[in-house]
């Protein structure tokens, strides 16, 4: 588990955290920490970024972006405005790394 001090870990809906789950792992490189049972929940790190997953038991409550925040002029009456922020070093290699 990544070193919890000084550290964020934002809790996302998502429709299904299985699938999240594998997303975060098999495509960014992230781990599992703990991951629950059925699973409606999931604890994932990678080089000091947590993040929970949690799925709730009634469905269609998750809210992605529908358009990109900077793209809706920062005006979205709260519909669709969750967004998170990681800074990381040398952004372009983890970016090229994760587009491989």
């Amino acid at each position: 588990m990544a070193r919890i001090e000084n550290t964020l870990a934002p809790q996302w809906i998502v429709e299904d955290v299985d699938t999240s789950v594998s997303f975060y792992v098999e495509k960014l490189g992230f781990g599992i920490d703990w991951i629950g049972e059925k699973p409606l929940f999931a604890i994932i790190s990678r080089k000091g970024i947590i993040l929970m997953l949690r799925q709730l038991k009634k469905g269609g409550f998750a809210r992605p972006n529908r358009v990109p925040f900077v793209k809706a002029s920062w005006h979205t009456d709260a519909a669709f405005a969750w967004d998170a922020y990681v800074w990381v070093k040398n952004a372009n290699k983890v970016y090229k790394k994760l587009r491989q």
